[in-house]
């Protein structure tokens, strides 16, 4: 993964998600200024979150997909669904006692 600037473009795709799509145009601006954000260009393979690890953000996906697999009892990689482009994901850990990622994200596909 590689660190990328946050630019106008990626902002308006940022705007499209349901989470942010309907906030008025004056909170979507101060959210731009208050928030911690991080934009990163993801390869083929790049691994972004395994499972079980601690998740302390929201991951929002703005262009292309992610494949969603768990590890289940036998060690076996079972996939879960895809992730299309765009979307937030990993909320759940976010609001959980546990706050760990359920299940391994990547750009495999």
């Amino acid at each position: 993964m590689r660190k990328i600037t946050l630019t106008d473009e990626y902002k308006e795709q940022l705007f499209l998600i349901p989470l942010f799509r309907d906030l008025p145009l004056n909170i979507k601006h101060s959210l731009l200024d208050r928030l911690d954000i991080s934009v990163y260009e993801v390869n083929k393979k790049d691994i972004i979150a395994t499972q079980g690890t601690l998740c302390k953000k929201l991951y929002v996906l703005l262009e292309g997909k992610l494949r969603v697999d768990i590890i289940d009892g036998l060690g076996n990689e079972v996939r879960i669904e895809y992730i299309v482009a765009a979307r937030a994901f990993a909320p759940h850990p976010l609001c959980s006692a546990e706050g760990r990622v359920p299940a391994r994200l990547s750009a495999r596909e």
